[in-house]
């Protein structure tokens, strides 16, 4: 498949959620609707006239001798309404012209995907060109019908038309070899729209290119197709409650990956200080999403949208911080902000997260996302019809020689697999500390690596990237190894958790060894995961996967709204987990495991609340299952009062810190009193 170089823009517009009693509607100076396929004027149900197409000043227009049809629809089951009633069918090109005057422009196509007469849906393939620009390429209206589980839809686009011009629509069938293609339209609309409402103005670079240092103006050389377009915490508007520019505002719900969020609902007036009135619908600021007052829950999670987006293209994942007051320095002012991302994948992730510790919380009303047209002047993407067809016809070629590579490369993986797991359980007690240099000897880090097949390697421009730099509002925990950060990682689709040594700590290096070591050979559900390393220009870092719901002690000794309180099931289930993961540490690997460090703080919830034993710095191997005399390692209150006398190890270490939890649990009171 040819793939694309795509640039989306995402519009976020958030407020402290305060409207305006009046929001007067703009007036446009071109307001045109054409009814395609209809022989009089007729009314929608919205109450907008629609101007018939038959001896329109606008069309269509047409050079071949084979002339476009007007056909109803042959499913008239009362669904259907103006303009999808009727529509303009040609196996021949064909095109309307509209005089309009200079300026930005709304451009709205209406497809109603049924077959008309003898022309049926599924041959419906065409593109269609406004000037320069190419809308749709090899357009299927009733495959992206059939995918939407719809009858009808539109398209809508946003291109300027210079002066003295005249806007040209032009549809044009796909070539076939049977040359039974055809086009077909049922609504045209155009609207005239604010200059530069989603343009960049010439004087402007506000508008950041995300992932590189230099801004990314939209030109009116760029030709946009609205993505998306979301009220987001709110309901659908519809085009007639819009500021007079007729835009369908859509739920945000479906979108939202998370269920931590707030929807908030207003009717106090807004200060437009800083927007224009017909920026959006006054019933957008009504409702809003956030994240809630409870510091503790906003410092670890987001407030996320994920939007499927066109196949054959490559995208780069759109995400920014809000913080209105920081930008506003005012409360009540809504304040938009527009970015552009070039993303490498199918879908778009928006994460909002806060970054200062004074407003630990997000506010967003609305999301709007554009695709904006390549160097060429093209927004069309692949044919799916043409994908799937030439994929068939290589699969049916090459259907043997792929069985007999499967079945051999198979083979060679199954023996492969065989005789890796036999060394590794030779290997198994080996130590793996050998893959780090002592820092000590002033040697390189990069002389020797963690095996690739244990974990994976970071990067120090990745981690800093995930981190911001390692920034102070990402941190999320602190200890004698140095901090730990919230980290966004594979264009922001995955959060870590990123453990970051302090260098001029010489306990933390040793605890970052053990961690290593213990943590390479462990895998259990209920013990914390480590995902990769990075041990370049003498950092060493460690990343796992982020417990969205922080430490056991955060929802015992939080604070008071940080958490809702932890319901008895909870509690029981957190006490199963974390007695299965100390159980699989004691029993069933090959060498006993001795945790030493046992607390509700090393005890981590992920977002269903499966506990997670972590912090395994301190840990020691018993190989032969023998007590071992060691110097006193651990925290005070958790601490076996025999090993404490005597320096004797054994799992009754972890048995006593654990039954320590078990108490903190039912009494929510810590096990030591600071007196």
């Amino acid at each position: 498949m040819e793939k694309y170089s795509v640039i989306i823009l995402i519009t976020i517009v958030q407020s402290a959620i305060f409207v305006a009693s009046e929001q007067p509607a703009y007036v446009p100076t071109d307001n045109i609707t054409l009814n395609c396929g209809a022989t009089t004027d007729l009314l929608a149900n919205d109450g907008r006239s629609w101007a018939a197409d038959k001896n329109s000043k606008f069309g269509p227009f047409e050079s071949s001798h084979i002339k476009s049809q007007a056909y109803e629809a042959d499913t008239q089951d009362g669904s259907e309404t103006v303009p999808y009633m009727t529509a303009r069918v040609s196996r021949s090109e064909f095109k309307y012209t509209f005089p309009v005057t200079p300026g930005q422009k709304f451009v709205r196509l209406y497809f109603h995907a049924v077959s008309y007469k003898e022309y049926d849906r599924s041959k419906a393939l065409f593109s269609v060109k406004a000037g320069s620009f190419t809308l749709l390429k090899n357009f299927s209206a009733s495959l992206v019908a059939d995918s939407k589980d719809v009858k009808s839809f539109f398209k809508e686009f946003c291109l300027n038309v210079e002066d003295n011009e005249v806007l040209d629509l032009v549809f044009t069938p796909s070539r076939s070899a049977s040359y039974d293609t055809n086009a077909f339209i049922n609504g045209i609309e155009i609207v005239s729209m604010p200059t530069n409402l989603y343009y960049t103005p010439p004087d402007s670079l506000d508008v950041p290119f995300v992932g590189h240092s230099y801004p990314f103006p939209v030109g009116n050389d760029t030709a946009l197709e609205m993505a998306y377009r979301l009220n987001v915490g709110g309901q659908s508007i519809s085009p007639n409650d819009d500021t007079g520019l007729f835009r369908l505002w859509s739920d945000d719900f479906f979108y939202m990956t998370k269920n931590s969020y707030v929807t908030v609902n207003t009717s106090m007036p807004i200060n437009y200080t800083m927007i224009q009135r017909y920026t959006a619908p006054e019933m957008v600021y009504w409702t809003a999403r956030t994240m809630g007052p409870s510091l503790v829950y906003t410092e670890k999670h987001n407030l996320s949208w994920r939007l499927p987006v066109g196949s054959g293209f490559q995208y780069m994942t759109a995400r920014e911080n809000t913080d209105v007051i920081t930008w506003t320095r005012h409360v009540g002012v809504p304040i938009r902000k527009d970015y552009v991302v070039s993303v490498s994948k199918e879908y778009i992730t928006i994460d909002l997260h806060p970054i200062h510790a004074k407003y630990y919380d997000v506010i967003l009303n609305r999301i709007e996302v554009f695709k904006l047209s390549n160097y060429d002047g093209n927004l069309g993407e692949p044919t799916p019809s043409d994908s799937s067809n030439s994929a068939g016809a290589k699969s049916k070629k090459r259907s043997l020689l792929i069985a007999g590579v499967g079945c051999a490369a198979g083979l060679i993986a199954i023996i492969s697999l065989l005789v890796y797991m036999a060394v590794r359980r030779q290997r198994k007690g080996t130590s793996l500390l050998c893959w780090w240099i002592n820092q000590n000897e002033g040697k390189s880090t990069r002389t020797s690596l963690l095996p690739d097949e244990l974990c994976r390697h970071f990067s120090l421009d990745e981690i800093k990237a995930a981190t911001n730099n390692f920034h102070d509002d990402l941190v999320v925990g602190k200890g004698g190894f140095g901090k730990v950060y919230k980290g966004f990682m594979d264009e922001g689709e995955k959060i870590v958790a990123i453990k970051r040594l302090n260098p001029e700590s010489s306990q933390g290096i040793r605890e970052f060894l053990t961690e290593i070591e213990m943590l390479s050979q462990l895998c259990h559900v209920h013990l914390v995961s480590l995902i990769g390393y990075c041990n370049e220009k003498r950092e060493m870092i460690l990343v796992y996967d982020f417990m969205s719901n922080g430490t056991l002690s955060d929802h015992l000794y939080g604070t008071s709204f940080a958490y809702d309180p932890l319901t008895w099931k909870q509690r029981l289930e957190i006490c199963k987990g974390a007695a299965t993961g100390l159980n699989y540490l004691h029993t069933e690997v090959r060498h006993t495991v001795i945790h030493r460090d046992v607390k509700t703080n090393n005890i981590l919830l992920d977002d269903k609340f499966t506990a997670k034993v972590s912090d395994f710095g301190l840990s020691k191997e018993d190989p032969k299952a023998e007590v071992l005399i060691t110097g006193i390692k651990g925290t005070r209150g958790y601490m076996d009062p025999e090993y404490a006398r005597g320096h004797k190890l054994t799992e009754k270490l972890d048995v006593y810190a654990f039954g320590v939890v078990l108490f903190e649990l039912l009494c929510a009171s810590v096990g030591t009193m600071r007196q």
